[in-house]
């Protein structure tokens, strides 16, 4: 793996995603290039762990979207927790299917959560520590994880304000978003022009997202503050590009000036 300011893997990378996503949306059946994205995460400005992201498509024609995170440095000593949770999915024209949703946190409070959509019969069964139940969902309704793909995909369309429906916790959620501004904002990653994206029904929560049309809508930033004054926070260290060997190769483009 190259670290972003080394061989502006970022921007080649953006413009993969870019074909994944538009060949796909139109039925293309080339291969799909895959990635790997990995984040600081921070609590109240100090570094506690990593966050890993990765997106590849399966032998099936189905995604796969997987994020994992750990504790590092004096946190990992404290604090065993690992969460490892994946989406895999299809598009069916251009609309995001989610087909399996799994999270599982270990440690001292280990959960894990199961979620399998049935879209012949319009429903999805939720299994929770292993105990199953089934609900009704409308077309259209994604895993939680999933949303993150739909975001960067509306965001691509030139959308501002998006709403989506979410089976999470046993029932239908709404997940909304809206674009605020625009920002240029400095990271260990690079000096970024980015739209900063807010939450619009997080219960009383504070949720931005700064993302990157230079590197596809790829979220950089990512802030949580919660009304305990606790601030969570996520920034884009480095990505890796990984693509299938009869993939078809990009011209990596010129970098934009910082």
């Amino acid at each position: 793996m190259t670290s972003l300011p080394a061989l502006q893997s970022p921007l080649r990378l953006a413009w993969l995603i870019l074909v994944l996503l538009a060949s796909a949306g139109a039925g293309a059946e080339a291969p799909v290039p895959t990635f790997r994205a990995d984040y600081e995460i921070r609590i109240n400005g100090f570094g506690v762990g990593r966050a890993t992201f990765t997106l590849e498509r399966l032998t099936d024609g189905s995604y796969l979207y997987r994020q994992r995170s750990r504790p590092t440095g004096l946190a990992g000593w404290f604090r065993r927790e690992r969460v490892h949770e994946s989406s895999r999915w299809r598009l069916v024209g251009d609309t995001l299917q989610p087909l399996e949703y799994f999270y599982s946190r270990s440690g001292a409070d280990e959960r894990t959560v199961e979620l399998s959509f049935d879209w012949p019969a319009g429903k999805v069964e939720n299994r929770v520590q292993g105990k199953p139940w089934r609900m009704d969902i409308p077309p259209g309704t994604l895993d939680k994880l999933l949303v993150q793909i739909a975001l960067l995909m509306d965001l691509r369309r030139g959308a501002t304000r998006f709403a989506y429906p979410v089976a999470d916790g046993g029932r239908l959620k709404r997940f909304a978003f809206e674009v605020v501004d625009e920002q240029t904002i400095e990271l260990p990653a690079g000096t970024w022009r980015t739209l900063r994206v807010r939450r619009l029904d997080d219960g009383g929560q504070r949720t931005l997202l700064w993302v990157a049309p230079a590197l596809g809508y790829l979220p950089v930033r990512f802030v949580k503050q919660r009304k305990s004054g606790l601030k969570y926070e996520m920034r884009l260290l480095t990505l890796d590009e990984r693509r299938p060997a009869d993939a078809p190769r990009l011209e990596t483009p010129a970098p934009a000036p910082h």
